[in-house]
């Protein structure tokens, strides 16, 4: 499976991409200024202790740790984790919940029938 994450919208707190998997819109995402460096990442289960349950963690990214992606709204929900959401506002995302689960079972089938999971994380056309 490839996911393709596209950093497109720029604000004062945050920025905010879109997620594909397979070239096809999934969701919305967030992350804060001091996010992940551009590149392509392998993508694996992980039991998360913060969240009490299995959520997708980026492997080998430079300078950081537990890298997950995970339900959330805000800049102030994430501490460098990609957050997900089916939409989008300034520095704000909503029906989080719903996102992360619709992505959690195309993970978990290609999971299931041992796919690698690969997300490339690239810079789009960025607005102010």
């Amino acid at each position: 499976m490839k996911i393709l994450l596209q950093r497109m919208w720029l604000s004062s707190k945050s920025i905010l991409g879109a997620l594909f998997i397979n070239k096809l819109f999934q969701c919305y995402t967030l992350e804060p200024f001091d996010c992940i460096p551009y590149g392509e990442y392998d993508v694996v289960p992980y039991p998360s202790a913060k969240f009490g349950l299995i959520v997708p963690m980026l492997e080998n990214v430079p300078g950081r740790t537990n890298i997950e992606i995970h339900v959330g709204n805000l800049p102030r929900d994430t501490e460098g984790c990609i957050l997900v959401g089916k939409e989008r506002g300034i520095d704000c995302l909503a029906s989080s919940r719903a996102a992360f689960n619709e992505l959690m079972n195309k993970l978990h089938d290609a999971w299931r029938k041992k796919e690698e999971v690969k997300i490339r994380i690239v810079l789009a056309n960025v607005n102010a």
